[in-house]
């Protein structure tokens, strides 16, 4: 190897050695800086975009989100609200019932065993029939001009 001031690289071309002035060769290592500054305004520009993206896809899934709650919430309304309306129609049917309303009024005015037996049968029919859980267990319990009155 030879200190002239120059450096000897072998030529990719033959084999001959390639003389270059060292100031030369240094410019030719060092990458330039105006490349480095826009390298590094494009991953700027990258990132800015990538943050971008992130806060309107969030934006977009969260309206989205509650788009889907929403609509599951008025669904939700309108099964309670179907509900209390049949419950609603159910008790104006049983209680326009001529022969039911008649057996209770009779065993209001008297209570008999028999008739509230009756009136039970009647009931758990009732039960059977629109599958309600919580009516006529043992007791019946009947609320009827301010008076309480229960049968076993």
């Amino acid at each position: 190897m030879l200190f002239d001031g120059y450096i000897h690289e072998p030529s990719p071309l033959n084999d001959q050695e390639l003389v270059l002035p060292k100031a030369r060769h240094r410019e030719m290592k060092s990458f330039p800086r105006w490349l480095i500054v826009a390298f590094g305004l494009a991953m700027l520009a990258l990132i800015a975009g990538g943050y971008w993206f992130y806060i309107y896809q969030e934006q977009a899934f969260r309206e989205n989100t509650e788009a889907n709650l929403q609509a599951a919430a008025k669904l939700k309304v309108n099964q309670i609200v179907e509900w209390r309306f049949e419950k609603l129609r159910d008790a104006e049917a049983f209680t326009a019932s001529p022969l039911l309303t008649d057996a209770v009024d009779r065993w209001l005015a008297n209570p008999q065993p028999d008739l509230a037996e009756k009136i039970l049968s009647q009931f758990r029919s009732i039960k059977e029939i629109f599958h309600y859980l919580g009516a006529c267990r043992r007791t019946l319990y009947i609320f009827a001009r301010g008076r309480y009155r229960a049968c076993s």
